[in-house]
């Protein structure tokens, strides 16, 4: 009776044992890993630093993804005390975003998830050609190329003024109308701007300046027309385009009376009640883009005087080089009686007006080739310009210095890369300073600044000092006779 309980014992004692021992094993063997995946799809800008993607498991596991080209990982086979692993990219120059899904997985392979990779395309950027443009009084459309990498139609049009209306993009130009101008001059500006579903937003700023004649309404009328005149007796808002051809400095005229001539050889003789300073062959036109020329005694040849300017200008490969000296071959040799003395030519030049003359050959030659410009925005009287070189430079540095920059058009804007950006264009002018068509650029380093525009965060301003190379038109000596 003794031994039947001490077995009875022992055998309860092995069952127990065997309990313990099989338990866990039946636990393991069927009980599948966990798995969790803090976020499902990211999202990768253009360009940046690596991105960790987290993983929870309570057991190894691994990732997999079809091969690329422009993103990698530091991991890819079995790991087990890894909480994450690290998505490092190429930065994205196209227009287009790209994808790709990464797969993990737990070692038994009964658990797996998938994360979902988008890179976005390039930096949004809107460019204009201009950042300005003057306006005509005349109402009238007008057209700007734009550069942009995002779709024509999301581009928002805002114009801060209501005088800029039927506004549109197309084809890779922005289009736009104006109204007359009869009140006073005016300006505006046309903001472009797009924004899109990652926060990535772009603006750019047209800045625009319309001219104002009293006049502005004026009916533009033939010759034939204003000659069925009375004289004193035009009441109409009307006006001619043409030449003048004679003015006050003729002594068959009184000084208050001029002749406008139009390229058919048409003829209208106007009085002023004041004197006008319009020089002899001058367009009735001020602009400092104009260069109004007088070759006096070679009239009937005013398109071939415009062609000759025009084809000097085009020619000249440095733009702060005077023009002083440069031929006409295909204007005629006037008669002696017809050359301006020295005191003419520089009353001439003293009103704006470029003077081509006879060289030391006697050949058709530009004296000073000059623009219109005279005095600043204010009426002070003002040389910045004077010289056609000047607005010629201006526009030499403005064209270098976007090249430079819009060669990479993707920035973030930061304080550092301002900085880099300041580099970048105090390079283009040393180089332009070495030749020779800007100067002081060293000296004047400090005045060029690149900051972040105060009112909008995506814009950068640069304020960039251009002292210009001015031409040698006045070589003065004394002689010490001793």
């Amino acid at each position: 009776m003794n031994m039947k309980i001490k077995d009875s014992i022992v055998w309860t004692a092995f069952l127990a044992v065997m309990a313990i021992i099989m338990f866990p094993s039946c636990s393991d063997e069927h009980e599948a890993g966990i798995l969790e995946i803090t976020n499902n799809e990211i999202i990768l800008q253009a360009e940046g630093d690596p991105v960790q993607v987290e993983v929870k498991s309570n057991t190894e596991w691994r990732i997999d993804f079809v091969e690329s080209t422009w993103f990698s990982t530091d991991i890819r086979g079995a790991q087990s005390s890894r909480t994450y692993f690290t998505v490092t990219y190429d930065e994205n120059i196209s227009d287009s975003e790209r994808f790709c899904d990464i797969r993990v997985f737990t070692k038994d392979g009964k658990t797996a998830d998938v994360i979902k990779i988008k890179q976005l395309s390039r930096y949004p950027f809107i460019v204009p050609a201009s950042d300005k443009m003057e306006l005509f009084t005349k109402g009238g459309e007008y057209e700007m190329e734009i550069s942009t990498n995002v779709p024509e139609t999301d581009i928002v049009i805002t114009p801060t003024v209501n005088w800029v209306q039927e506004y549109r993009i197309s084809d890779g130009k922005l289009y736009f109308n104006t109204e007359t101008n009869s009140q006073s001059p005016r300006t505006g500006s046309i903001v472009l701007s797009y924004d899109d579903q990652y926060q990535r937003k772009v603006t750019a700023t047209i800045n625009l300046s319309q001219a104002y004649s009293e006049y502005a309404n004026a009916e533009l009328v033939s010759y034939p027309t204003v000659h069925g005149y009375a004289v004193g007796g035009i009441t109409n808002n009307v006006y001619v385009e043409g030449t003048i051809v004679a003015n006050g400095t003729s002594k068959n005229f009184p000084s208050n009376r001029y002749v406008i001539q139009n390229e058919a050889g048409e003829t209208v003789v106007f009085e002023s009640e004041s004197l006008i300073t319009f020089a002899q062959f001058a367009k009735v036109k001020a602009s400092y883009r104009v260069v109004t020329v007088c070759y006096h005694g070679a009239t009937g040849f005013e398109p071939e005087i415009a062609a000759g300017v025009a084809a000097a200008i085009s020619a000249e490969l440095d733009p702060a080089v005077p023009f002083n000296g440069i031929k006409l071959p295909n204007l005629p040799v006037v008669t002696a009686d017809k050359r301006l003395t020295r005191t003419r030519i520089e009353q001439a030049l003293n009103k704006g007006v470029a003077v081509i003359g006879l060289d030391a050959q006697d050949d058709p030659a530009i004296v000073r080739l000059i623009s219109t410009y005279q005095v600043d925005a204010n009426g002070s009287p003002d040389d910045l310009l004077l010289d056609i070189n000047g607005a010629l430079v201006l526009r030499y540095v403005r064209q270098d210095i976007r090249t430079a920059v819009m060669a990479n058009p993707r920035r973030k804007n930061t304080e550092a890369t301002r900085k880099d950006l300041r580099s970048l264009m105090l390079s283009r002018c040393i180089k332009l300073e070495t030749a020779e068509i800007l100067q002081n650029v060293t000296n004047r380093q400090k005045e060029l600044t690149v900051v972040q525009d105060p009112n909008d965060k995506t814009r950068a301003n640069a304020r960039i000092p251009a002292d210009w190379v001015r031409g040698m038109h006045i070589v003065t000596a004394t002689l010490d006779v001793y």
